[in-house]
């Protein structure tokens, strides 16, 4: 996700819709593993999992707060913003491993989504 990122262009919604579409190209390459990034339970055959999952959290804040510092998004809690474009993504990954969607629908889920998200939370312009 991060090298998605980093190679996308600089604008706030072309970063988003890189590391979302990253993510969802994970999650179908690996659903097994994603599950397993996200299992309640620590395992200890596998210690790297919490922190694979954390990055990812670690990701999508950092673009949240890129998000607010721009004034793309409104100065509201990042915690909530990160969560809820977290659900969306792995919503859409979910629908594309279990086979609901195909990896074109899935495209535009993604790019309807973080339009959605982005004009849901932007930064209110003054009126006047």
């Amino acid at each position: 996700m991060r090298d998605a990122t980093e190679a996308s262009g600089p604008e706030f919604e072309e970063r988003l819709r890189a590391a979302a579409a990253a993510y969802v190209a994970f999650a179908s390459r690996s659903p097994e593993l994603l599950d397993l990034m996200y299992a309640g339970k620590p395992r200890s055959d596998a210690p790297g999992l919490p922190s694979a999952a954390a990055d990812v959290m670690s990701l999508v804040r950092g673009l949240i707060a890129d998000g607010i510092a721009s004034g793309v998004l409104a100065a509201r809690e990042p915690e909530r913003y990160a969560f809820l474009l977290f659900a969306w993504v792995r919503g859409i990954a979910a629908l594309v491993t279990s086979g609901i969607v195909g990896p074109d629908a899935a495209d535009e889920l993604i790019a309807d989504s973080v339009t959605t998200f982005i004009r849901g939370s932007a930064a209110r312009q003054p009126a006047g």
